[in-house]
């Protein structure tokens, strides 16, 4: 995510002060139900910086901190109609250390050119909780709590066993008889107990959990807990899928907790 910021004349971009940029859902601020997001300064790719040289135009990268805050409003920054910006005067300076001259947040300014999300969300890892029956689930943006779907999501003991061979000069991926079959269980239901942010929690049904207990050889440790998830498994909060995960991709289990009841 990218925030361009173009000025009447040449600014000393070391001088920025990303805290100084809010952005909000509406012109005038001052109404009650305006939506804020202020840009938390720091190193990336968690937090907003600028790696601009010296020029009327300035390229801020926005962290994942904000990116993910800004992505959480479903009534910010969504279309140019609820992109507009304030800034204080502090926020920077031209050549001669002269302070911009300051936006209030009840005459903000509106973008001029919104580009939309069009990213696939990505699940960056997983958590099993066999003992409270909890899946926690993290992606690498803001996603939308209601949109995941439990039944896209497969747990399974291994990654599912494949070789690649050369066939008219373009690659297949061939599952190995010879290899044990891959034992795998997909969810039917659960329900989420977290908000639309980066990680969704979803209790597993009494029928899923026991489905996987009985199962000796599956999600009993470390080493046989895996998962993947279909494409339409859940979607970020502009409505784009996630990037599906195959079973000779599936993820390894970052955190394990055994039943202990």
């Amino acid at each position: 995510g990218e925030l361009t910021l173009t000025f009447d004349e040449t600014v000393e971009t070391s001088s920025l002060q990303v805290n100084g940029l809010t952005l909000q859902n509406q012109r005038n601020g001052s109404d009650n139900d305006t939506v804020f997001v202020q840009l938390s300064p720091g190193p990336l790719p968690l937090y907003s910086l600028t790696t601009s040289s010296d020029d009327p135009v300035v390229m801020v990268t926005l962290g994942d901190h904000d990116l993910n805050e800004i992505k959480r409003h479903l009534n910010l920054a969504t279309n140019i109609n609820n992109t507009f910006l304030h800034l204080l005067s502090l926020t920077i300076v031209d050549m001669n250390n002269n302070t911009v001259m300051e936006i209030d947040s009840d005459e903000a300014v509106m973008v001029t050119t919104l580009t939309p999300d069009s990213t696939p969300p990505l699940l960056r890892s997983f958590q099993l909780d066999m003992n409270m029956g909890l899946l926690h689930l993290s992606f690498d943006e803001t996603v939308a709590h209601s949109s995941l779907d439990p039944s896209s999501i497969t747990l399974q003991n291994a990654l599912e066993p494949h070789v690649t061979r050369e066939i008219g000069g373009g690659v297949v991926i061939v599952t190995e008889a010879s290899f044990a079959p891959v034992v795998s269980y997909t969810l039917t239901g659960g329900d989420v107990l977290s908000g639309d942010s980066t990680s969704l929690t979803l209790q597993l049904t009494v029928e899923d959990l026991n489905a996987i207990k009985h199962l000796p050889e599956l999600a009993t440790g470390y080493a046989d807990t895996y998962l993947r998830i279909n494409q339409s498994g859940v979607q970020d909060m502009n409505m784009n899928d996630i990037q599906g995960i195959s079973p000779i991709e599936a993820h390894y289990v970052s955190l394990y907790i055994p039943d202990e009841t």
